[in-house]
């Protein structure tokens, strides 16, 4: 809609500076409905930033309330260019030494005889190739006939449901320098390649079981490793039923070298875990503490200020750091007795010593402090709790404080819309009635008012 514009030439009135003066007056109760809406907004902010940390802090607890958690092995190589390991929980604490005799080798069977190019026909006429892997294998055949290339012929075997990958191999030769290899896709002893029927002309071993033929390129083998004086075989390279929980990753046989296995705690990745959620705890107190005063020089109050759903919230997270774990033995049911101490604000300090003292000395009475036990709940599933009912969606503390903000700053929103719409229509109104009164006013001016004496 247009603005009508009233020059006040006729009156000598500022006239636009008197209708934006009583625009500024009528104006007032909406600067005050946006000061509350600013004043929502930012405790909103400041509430989804907090419900934010506490999810942080649900997950840093949520690695630490199950006895899971503190159940992790870790192992230590002393030289992993031999082997490498994969441990699990199940895994039993304890030393051991190790040799690496030979490496588990996959069996490589080549063609007697090569030919001049991959479309070279390697039958004579029709037949069959026929190879199975291990003596007691499944046999499976190839139907050949005199237009099979070797091309073809390394395609058929890759498509049979076998345990065997052919591959053609320019061996530079003058002549019929391509030649077919048979590979084992499986390594040990039991998986030798053999070939019970050749009716083409690539002049493969037949029934070779003892694998007397050169054109054995690499005989199968298993893996010998010695542990601890007992020497064992296995088909694989990876090992996973040597030592209890713990898989072994064979990389390289070195007779001459013992190799040292060790299986401890992981105390590591516990500490790790300890310290996030101390971490996580300080982001809380921290950010609580930094929106939570009161300016008495210019009356101003942080967004957290005087919110009785954060003093119970920091409240009930000190408790849990104070109040010691029910059910537990004296010299191990607080946060405390780890190396955790509260400072002055708040927050908390970890003596990273005292904490691993305690893991070497005690892991057992560690764990029942922060996990959820038979008849106790410990420092993390509390934690956990606390944090998990602040922040659920729909019912949670935080959530509910800021669903009631949101529905407040929407009221406000939909009241300062309704007066901004007022304000126009007055405005409206003020122009129509000076641009009256200027024109009034003119209508006077050009009267020759000679005329009417």
């Amino acid at each position: 809609m247009a603005t009508l514009t009233v020059s006040g030439v006729s009156s000598g009135i500022d006239t636009e500076s008197l209708i934006q003066q009583l625009l500024q007056v009528e104006r007032i109760p909406v600067n005050r409905l946006e000061s509350q809406k600013t004043s929502y907004e930012q405790k909103n902010a400041a509430f989804t930033d907090l419900s934010s940390k506490m999810e942080a802090l649900e997950s840093a607890a949520d690695a630490l309330r199950l006895s899971t958690s503190f159940g992790g092995k870790e192992t230590t190589v002393s030289d992993e260019t031999i082997f490498t390991t994969n441990v699990s929980s199940s895994a039993i604490t304890g030393n051991y030494t190790l040799t690496v005799d030979q490496l588990a080798l996959a069996h490589k069977l080549q063609a007697g005889t090569g030919v001049a190019a991959t479309s070279t026909t390697i039958a004579s006429g029709s037949g069959t190739f026929t190879l199975k892997v291990g003596e007691s294998g499944t046999e499976y055949s190839v139907s050949v006939d005199a237009t099979t290339t070797l091309e073809e012929f390394k395609t058929a075997i890759n498509d049979l449901d076998v345990e065997v990958n052919a591959v053609i191999i320019n061996d530079g030769s003058d002549t019929d320098p391509y030649q077919l290899v048979l590979s084992s896709t499986n390594t040990g002893e039991d998986n030798k390649i053999i070939i019970t029927q050749d009716d083409t002309d690539l002049g493969f071993p037949v029934n070779d079981t003892t694998l007397s033929s050169a054109l054995h390129l690499q005989d199968p083998q298993d893996a010998e490793i010695d542990i601890d004086g007992l020497t064992v075989y296995r088909s694989s390279n990876t090992v996973t039923d040597l030592v209890s929980g713990v898989s072994l990753f064979l990389h390289k046989a070195d007779p001459t070298t013992s190799v040292t296995l060790q299986v401890n705690e992981d105390r590591d990745s516990i500490k790790t875990a300890i310290e996030t959620l101390v971490s996580s705890y300080n982001d809380v107190i921290n950010f609580i503490n930094s929106r939570n005063n009161y300016d008495t020089e210019d009356n101003e109050a942080d967004p957290l200020y005087g919110e009785g759903t954060v003093r119970s919230l920091a409240r009930r997270m000190s408790s849990i750091v104070s109040t010691g774990v029910s059910g537990l033995p004296d010299d191990m049911k607080a946060l405390s007795q780890i190396g955790v101490s509260t400072n002055t604000d708040g927050t908390l300090s970890l003596d990273s010593s005292e904490l691993q003292d305690a893991l070497d000395d005690d892991l057992e009475g560690v764990t029942d402090l922060f996990v959820n036990g038979d008849s106790t709940e410990g420092v993390a599933e509390q934690f956990y709790q606390l944090a998990r009912t602040a922040t659920r969606t729909g019912d949670g503390d935080l959530a509910i404080r800021m669903d009631g903000l949101s529905d407040r700053i929407s009221d406000l929103t939909e009241k300062i819309e309704e007066q901004e719409a007022a304000l126009e229509r007055y405005e409206e109104r003020l122009r129509a009635r000076f641009a009256s009164l200027e024109s009034l006013i003119a209508s006077f001016q050009s009267t020759d008012l000679s005329a009417l004496s």
